[in-house]
């Protein structure tokens, strides 16, 4: 079974690689990723940074943000808003939060994440209301053009050995949904945008790519 699992995961990576002109080095830093480095930046240095710079703090490694573009807004809109609305009607206890939102994942130091879109349903994880102290229950993050790496690798990683039960990685510029329920498994389902996907964690969770896809500029 094991094996079998491999061979999918890998045979997912060839996928990936042959469709985006290929990723050798980004898979070879997810490897050797969360190894401590010197000069490490710490939340003293994140919080030092101008407000108006989107920044955000992984392992010790300021990664700088550039704007979200307009089909990006959308999508986290539209994605945000039904993740509001299931909540609403089936996940009381749970809130839905949109980036800019300040995530401690890892409650040290070292890392402050600031995911497009998270569910958090432990209310004592966001005590004071100033930011989220640990991992979110369910993540989202639209890729863009600036930092596909770190979606895909990254914070993959991060989020997998965080805690996080669910993570989506939604890529307008490929057209295609990665879904990881690491409650279950790590080998992803991968999804388009003619597709609705139904969440694995959260029965009747469901998001419609199929509708936005019309509105991508």
């Amino acid at each position: 079974d094991s094996i079998q699992a491999l061979r999918k995961a890998l045979e997912l990576i060839v996928v990936m690689n042959e469709e985006d002109g290929g990723y050798p080095d980004h898979v070879a830093e997810a490897f050797s990723y969360g190894q401590s480095l010197d000069g490490r930046k710490n939340l003293d240095d994140y919080y030092a940074l101008s407000s108006d710079q989107r920044v955000e703090l992984i392992d010790g490694q300021i990664y700088n943000m550039a704007a979200p573009s307009l089909n990006h807004q959308m999508l986290v809109l539209e994605i945000a808003v039904a993740c509001r609305e299931y909540v609403r009607k089936d996940q009381k206890d749970c809130n839905v939060y949109v980036s800019p939102c300040d995530v401690c994942l890892d409650e040290d130091d070292y890392t402050m994440l600031q995911p497009d879109i998270f569910m958090v349903c432990d209310s004592r994880k966001c005590q004071g209301g100033i930011r989220c102290n640990g991992a979110p229950d369910f993540v989202i993050e639209i890729v863009s053009e600036n930092n596909s790496k770190n979606d895909y690798f990254l914070k993959l990683q991060k989020y997998q050995n965080a805690g996080v039960k669910e993570y989506w990685i939604v890529d307008p510029i490929k057209m295609r949904i990665l879904v990881y329920d690491f409650w279950k498994d790590m080998i992803p389902t991968m999804y388009t945008f003619d597709d609705e996907i139904q969440s694995g964690f959260y029965p009747g969770l469901k998001i419609n790519f199929s509708e936005m896809k019309k509105r991508l500029l």
